[in-house]
């Protein structure tokens, strides 16, 4: 399908190149937390009852200077593409242009992603009371209701974006 003189990349396509991103990311960063992990054990000790020792959550000060990080990385590699995405020819564009998303777009895109992650931290509780009889927690259910409400969008045409890409005019289409 053609918008504004642009091939939008189907679905499909897009599922094969993030199935390519996490097959080509997975293993090393899995190697890095096992690695983590496994020092943590080594080096911090147990408690008396043999257990990890937790932990403290990150000051406020912390958190915002992540978050400002993170929106700063997104903007400054805002045109870069995952390997799956070159494997199959995709890449994000402006709707509005059709050229290399803008400062503007990344900043939006980001800043939405930043914040509904700081709003779903708030929403689940720090301490999850496992179901016995179910076999899941509470958290599982809300943050699997949010995954939905903010990517559901992405299912329906003609542009198939999500939240933050209607927001900030970005679309993803398959290069010539």
């Amino acid at each position: 399908m053609e918008v504004n003189g642009l091939r939008i990349a189907p679905l499909r396509r897009r599922a094969v190149a993030a199935a390519i991103d996490v097959l080509v990311c997975l293993p090393p960063v899995a190697g890095v937390v096992g690695l983590g992990v496994y020092l943590a054990y080594r080096f911090r000790g147990r408690d008396e009852e043999g257990d990890m020792p937790r932990l403290p959550d990150p000051s406020r000060r912390w958190q915002v200077l992540l978050s400002l990080a993170t929106i700063a990385s997104a903007v400054r590699w805002r045109n870069t593409r995952g390997v799956g995405a070159r494997v199959m020819g995709l890449r994000r564009v402006d709707v509005r242009t059709g050229g290399p998303v803008s400062v503007r777009s990344a900043l939006i895109r980001a800043t939405f992603g930043v914040g509904v992650r700081r709003f779903s931290s708030r929403w689940r509780p720090r301490a999850v009371a496992h179901d016995a009889a179910t076999g899941t927690s509470g958290s599982c259910g809300r943050a699997l209701l949010l995954l939905v409400a903010l990517e559901a969008p992405a299912l329906w045409p003609p542009l198939h974006q999500d939240i933050a890409d209607r927001l900030a005019g970005i679309v993803v289409i398959v290069e010539e």
